[in-house]
């Protein structure tokens, strides 16, 4: 029998929202949107953690950060447990990373047979600044974001173009030497620095953008989230450069939807498309300014909420259908190992994404995300079902959003009457998929953290070098 392709198309901080399927009247995504018309849209998307490495541990081995203890963007995946690329090799598989991994370096078998332009986390260490947690360190270098903003090049813009030339060429010239592959493509946009090509910067030049949500006095924003602001530091923002950094963003979009729509290309002239499965995802999304921050390592949607589709051959496919059942990232895993063939014993009853889609919409399902990492006082944990939020701070008052009564995530109903039943239904859950406490699971997230830090030379040591801003690529 002829094994399916598995074509993943992966981008780094895309945010769900920023999409034109997703319902954004502005950016141009005519790529992304022709696959979701002819595939499944999921609705409600999300990260298994807002920050880069234990977002892709998580999407590699499918289970969440607290089971395999890859915290922060100094703790990343080197193999094991087992990923879905050695899954999908032990069946047969072909499987090809093109791009950025983010993993420990490209020495270690992560299941790949092989990495074109791999991106790995800087010096094989990564962010360990970001391991140091009590007290939290005053990150004054994410300044630099407003420092450069609009058209141009950059080190990130020209890396995702060699990685689309690549996976072109891989398609063009390599799909067909194989009964069964996997091409794992992954771009950095629209990662910053906000500098967008200047052919995508100019289809918003005229756009007058702004954030949303302003900047909640210190009254009114919660106090883990302002910890989380006074250690990164975006106090040279105003709102010319808002403006600029979100054209910015949006021409970086756009950019990404080019480089995917020219892969897609590929792949229909390689021959190989009526046999293969594509899936388009990012790692976690960006606060776009709303509230007055950047990045991501929020549980507001803008940053945890992620696009994700799925467009199976035409035969399999039922085109332009929606779901709104709850997924995350770690949903891909089982997903893969079913196209593949490669599921084990233990694994054949998780659900996978053709399941989910294939029911009634699920508000039951609950995802959760977690976050360890750089700015946060103590762990935060979400869980999205049905039509609530629950975001749970170790330590803090917990918040409670209806996205359906407020998308804007601007009323917290956690402390108001007639919800206690709720937000205790919440907690009683999050213990149950944590297997212990919160507060458990902050206690060993932070003592990982300082044996790494104490292996670096200490705080003072880490502190006194430079605090990664970005990872480097290895195209300049």
């Amino acid at each position: 029998m002829t094994k399916r392709n598995i074509l993943i198309l992966m981008s780094d901080e895309h945010a769900r929202r920023v999409t034109g399927c997703y319902g954004d009247p502005l950016v141009r995504t005519p790529n992304i949107d022709a696959l979701a018309a002819r595939g499944v849209r999921f609705e409600t998307a999300y990260s298994a953690s807002p920050i880069c490495v234990p977002a892709r541990a998580a999407l590699a081995t499918g289970r969440p950060v607290h089971e395999t203890g890859h915290w922060d963007n100094a703790h990343p995946y080197e193999g094991r447990p087992e990923s879905w690329a050695h899954k999908s090799r032990q069946a047969g598989y072909h499987a090809v990373s093109i791009g950025k991994l983010h993993y420990r370096d490209a020495m270690g078998d992560t299941g790949f047979s092989e990495q074109k332009f791999p991106m790995h986390v800087e010096n094989g260490r990564g962010d360990v600044a970001g391991s140091i947690r009590e007290p939290l360190p005053v990150r004054h270098q994410s300044r630099k974001l407003a420092e450069r903003l609009g058209p141009g090049e950059t080190n990130y813009t020209r890396y995702d173009e060699a990685v689309r030339d690549a996976a072109c060429d891989w398609l063009r010239n390599e799909a067909g030497q194989h009964d069964g592959w996997l091409l794992f493509v992954s771009f950095v946009a629209p990662h910053f620095p906000l500098v967008a090509p200047p052919q995508f910067y100019d289809l918003y030049s005229g756009e007058d953008l702004a954030p949303g949500q302003p900047v909640p006095d210190s009254a009114a924003c919660h106090p883990w989230l302002s910890a989380m602001r006074k250690s990164y530091v975006y106090d040279n923002f105003n709102d010319a450069r808002r403006c600029e950094a979100l054209r910015s963003y949006y021409g970086l979009v756009s950019f990404l939807d080019s480089n995917i729509g020219q892969v897609l290309d590929a792949l229909e002239g390689s021959g190989a498309a009526p046999a293969t499965e594509i899936l388009y995802f990012s790692d976690h999304g960006d606060n776009l300014g709303e509230r007055g921050m950047w990045g991501k390592s929020t549980f507001y949607e803008e940053s945890v909420g992620i696009p994700l589709i799925h467009a199976a051959p035409q035969s399999r496919s039922v085109a332009g259908t929606v779901c709104h059942t709850p997924v995350s990232l770690t949903d891909i895993y089982p997903t893969v190992l079913s196209i593949a063939g490669g599921v084990t014993a233990g694994e054949e009853h998780r659900q996978t994404l053709m399941d989910i889609a294939a029911s009634a919409d699920d508000r039951d399902r609950v995802v959760l995300s977690q976050y360890h990492a750089a700015g946060s006082p103590t762990a935060g944990f979400m869980l999205r079902q049905g039509d609530l939020k629950y975001c749970h701070y170790v330590g803090y008052e917990p918040q409670l959003f209806n996205l359906k009564s407020d998308p804007r995530e601007s009323v917290n109903l956690a402390s108001q009457p007639g919800y206690a039943r709720q937000v205790e239904a919440f907690e009683a859950r999050l213990s149950e998929l944590l297997g212990k406490s919160p507060a458990e699971i902050d206690r060993q997230a932070k003592a990982a953290q300082a044996l790494l830090v104490e292996r670096h030379g200490g705080a003072d040591a880490v502190l006194s070098g430079p605090i990664l801003t970005a990872t480097s690529t290895p195209v300049r």
